[in-house]
């Protein structure tokens, strides 16, 4: 499934229940290291703030990488079996950070310094990048640390067999005397994740829900076509909805397209599953002659 044109959407309040995560237990916490430079990071759409549950899973370890007098501290992980995972970060240097990260992991310097550091990324396998949106704690933030949340796609459940990783990258030089470099934490393949629900209607459509995510196929043929996402909605048990995608105030946090057609979306609220009756999918078929035709699909959980 092939989402819309990425745009800036905002977090709302929204009244949901918090899901109870199982523990992420995880394996590969080693030391960091450093190598030439890997590939750049990932597209996000663009949430306002943070929600974090008061339930947040605790790991046995946290996640440091280390490059150029900067580290970056990853602990309070969660993962579902999809791929869509949320953890809190720190990103200090003792000598000042002179910059701010931005929200897809890119280092802002101040005005009129130097950066020390290019991006921070997390890797998926050996070369490629979850889609990793960043959070910053306003309230947690000094002239040599902040903190914050980030929320992120690794593309599928195959990723997490591959092994995540996160990754600190800067250079020395420009032009011809350009070099890259990276500081890179051992790679953890998680050992328990967060279990989803299995979603689908009548016309063949299907989906998966979890706690931390959503992905939905609309049940098109790569080969003969896409479906363009339009807006993509919660309905509660209660009779409220919530608007993960599409709208003004959506609590999507990044939104990824798929090798197998589907799309899907990293919360940034934790949902609770039993409470979620339905989830509606709206948006645009289109066929490989050029062909236009809008639909809705309504999935709800599997029997």
């Amino acid at each position: 499934m092939m989402t819309s044109a990425v745009r800036s959407l905002c977090l709302s309040a929204c009244a949901l229940v918090a899901a109870s995560s199982m523990t992420v237990a995880l394996a590969g916490c080693g030391p960091t290291q450093s190598s030439p430079q890997g590939e750049e990071g990932s597209q996000v759409v663009e949430p306002s703030g943070q929600g974090e549950a008061d339930d947040a899973p605790a790991i046995a370890s946290s996640f440091i990488a280390e490059g150029n007098g900067f580290t970056i501290e990853v602990f309070d992980l969660a993962v579902d079996e999809n791929g869509c995972g949320v953890a809190s970060f720190s990103l200090t240097n003792p000598d000042g950070l002179l910059g701010t990260l931005g929200a897809s992991g890119e280092f802002v310097p101040e005005d009129g310094t130097a950066s020390g550091l290019d991006a921070v990324q997390l890797r998926v396998g050996a070369e490629g990048a979850a889609n990793a949106r960043y959070a910053i704690d306003e309230t947690a933030t000094t002239g040599t640390a902040l903190g914050g949340t980030v929320y992120f796609d690794a593309r599928g459940p195959e990723a997490l067999s591959d092994g995540l990783a996160w990754v600190l990258t800067w250079h020395e030089g420009e032009g011809d005397d350009y070099a890259g470099f990276e500081g890179t934490a051992d790679a953890f393949v998680p050992e328990s994740v967060t279990s989803s629900t299995a979603l689908s209607d009548e016309t063949g459509a299907t989906g998966s829900l979890s706690a931390l995510g959503v992905v939905i196929n609309a049940g098109v043929n790569p080969e003969e076509g896409q479906f363009v996402d339009g807006r993509v909605s919660l309905q509660l048990t209660d009779g409220s909805e919530v608007v993960v995608y599409g709208d003004e105030g959506a609590m999507s946090a990044t939104q990824s397209a798929r090798a197998d057609g589907s799309s899907s979306y990293a919360f940034a609220e934790k949902v609770d599953p039993a409470s979620v009756a339905s989830v509606t999918l709206e948006g645009t078929r289109l066929g490989a002659n050029g062909a236009e035709q809008a639909e809705t699909h309504v999935l709800r959980p599997s029997a």
